[in-house]
């Protein structure tokens, strides 16, 4: 059984948090202790965890596809986890990957343990099986 360690690095949520209401975590901000997450690509990540909106900018008319003379933005969906993802190379230079941040907004997981484990199994070598939380 693999276990993903993530630390605790923001604020705790609030007991009346409309916004994370549907979340198990209780943190508004999840990290890894370091580059300890390898990946199918050979690399080593350290991964950080915060949650959101995303929204979309809609520019046609729903009815008849005309243009909107003022944009509309729309939510798509609502209390989602946002993964950003940073390796070393070989001289000690950290870099963001910004391919592994792009298919976890494009494909919207929830802030969940469940919804954390499967983006990091979409892309890690190990197959992860639970989340413990450590200092």
């Amino acid at each position: 059984m693999n276990i993903l360690k993530l630390e605790k690095r923001g604020c705790d949520f609030s007991e009346n948090d409309l916004a994370v209401a549907a979340s198990d975590i209780g943190n508004h901000r999840l990290c890894t202790p370091g580059f300890t997450v390898p990946a199918k690509n050979g690399k080593a990540y350290f991964l950080e965890f915060t949650h959101g909106n995303k929204w979309r900018t809609r520019t046609t008319n729903k009815r008849n596809g005309k243009p909107l003379k003022h944009p509309v933005r729309e939510l798509v969906a609502h209390g989602i986890a946002f993964c950003d993802a940073c390796y070393e190379d070989a001289d000690g230079c950290c870099w963001r990957d910004n391919a592994l941040w792009r298919a976890a907004y494009n494909e919207p997981r929830p802030y969940t343990e469940a919804g954390i484990l499967d983006i990091v199994n979409s892309f890690a070598a190990e197959h992860y099986d639970r989340i413990e939380y450590v200092r």
